[in-house]
């Protein structure tokens, strides 16, 4: 199923709209539109702004009611979550996980500076990647991007690479939305690891829908079953804020997206990694540096996932959590995370040790001045911000 909504699109999800159309990878035409990012350079206006209230957690009374339930049921199922949520990422101390964005439609296009995943590896060196996104495709089973492309997956996984599988995104279907209860949505869920051959799933919840207590109970039920199955990985990529000074407002997470790490907690899932998509702020935060925002983003995060997990301290938090920025420039017009600010944050990563790195997203880890999807329009080399971020991992 194409990427295609009638919501604003919001984060992760407009740079993957634009670079779609720009490629004629995606046959519907961008007929929302919002109140907040531009769409980019040389993007369909048809579908630009709102490039952060979606993703930021301005969802509505729906998700901020299902965010408290959540949080209660998380702190009474903490014993089993928490024990998991540390261990199923190695624990303190395991070091930080580097897995770039890559587009799952990217296959064999020559708008990015790579044709497959081998290619890449032998292009940049890139020993990991997630892929995005895996949807509905129409009904109660999962797309087949990744599964139409095994020649490629299985010869990186032969030259050493991994590979993780991201379900959602900001546009779309999601599988937890398309199947009816937990049992189906299970076996969809299987379905894909066992075509694949990925056991290592990130689940990317954006949209308003796939944050209800109902829908957030019928994942978490499913990835429980999947997990004591078949032994999957199990992380969530999440909108996330800064700390606001001048306010005194905590960042970290929206109580809605904090619900669905909860209800996944409560339920017994083993949880590797919080990731924080530190990008499209859409504020005034001051004097900062895009780095320092996403860093204040981490922290907040880190006592968010404590008050989660009781007793959680504060290096098996960092280990739980990941950072995601938007490399170049974001969707929200006076947003543009640097080179130097990867440098930065890669430091903090690193001294921290962080669980998880990524960001959106290696096809656009290019010079160019054109659509968002397709260049960051802020490196003069490809490869500059993966070579900038790659450090974490070693």
């Amino acid at each position: 199923m194409s990427p295609c909504s009638n919501k604003p699109v919001s984060r992760l999800g407009l740079s993957l709209l634009l670079a779609a159309l720009a490629t004629g990878a995606l046959a519907c035409e961008g007929s929302t539109s919002g109140n907040g990012g531009s769409g980019g350079e040389g993007g369909s206006t048809s579908i630009g702004g709102d490039g952060g209230s979606v993703g930021g957690g301005n969802t509505g009374g729906d998700g901020n009611t299902g965010g408290s339930t959540g949080g209660t049921s998380a702190t009474g199922g903490s014993a089993t979550g928490g024990g998991g949520g540390t261990t199923g990422s190695g624990g303190a101390g395991a070091g930080t996980d580097y897995a770039p964005y890559f587009y799952t439609w990217g296959w064999g296009n020559p708008a990015y500076p790579f044709t497959g995943l081998v290619d890449l590896r032998n292009k940049s060196g890139i020993s990991g990647v997630t892929l995005a996104f895996v949807l509905s495709d129409g009904g109660c089973s999962a797309t087949t991007d990744v599964q139409q492309h095994m020649d490629d997956v299985n010869a990186y996984r032969a030259a050493g690479g991994k590979l993780k599988a991201s379900f959602g995104g900001a546009a779309g279907t999601y599988l937890e939305n398309a199947c009816g209860d937990a049992g189906s949505l299970a076996a969809a869920i299987s379905g894909f690891v066992d075509a694949t051959g990925i056991d290592d799933l990130d689940f990317d919840v954006e949209q308003w829908q796939a944050t209800t207590p109902e829908v957030n109970a019928r994942r978490a039920q499913a990835l429980a079953t999947v997990q004591a199955d078949k032994g999957i990985q199990v992380s969530f990529t999440l909108a996330a804020m800064p700390h606001d000074d001048a306010n005194g407002i905590a960042g970290g997470v929206p109580a809605d997206s904090l619900a669905v790490v909860g209800a996944a907690l409560a339920a017994g899932v083993k949880v590797s990694h919080m990731n924080l998509m530190t990008m499209d702020f859409y504020g005034n935060y001051g004097p900062k540096t895009m780095a320092e925002l996403s860093i204040s983003a981490v922290v907040d995060a880190k006592a968010q996932l404590q008050g989660l997990i009781p007793g959680l301290s504060d290096a098996a938090a960092f280990q739980m959590l990941g950072a995601t920025p938007m490399i170049g420039q974001n969707d929200a017009p006076n947003e543009v995370f640097t080179l130097e600010d990867a440098s930065a944050l890669a430091a903090f990563a690193t001294q921290n040790e962080l669980g998880l790195v990524a960001f959106w997203a290696i096809n656009r880890d290019q010079p160019g001045s054109g659509n968002l999807g397709l260049y960051s329009q802020a490196q003069d080399t490809v490869f500059a911000f993966h070579d900038a971020l790659k450090g974490v991992s070693q």
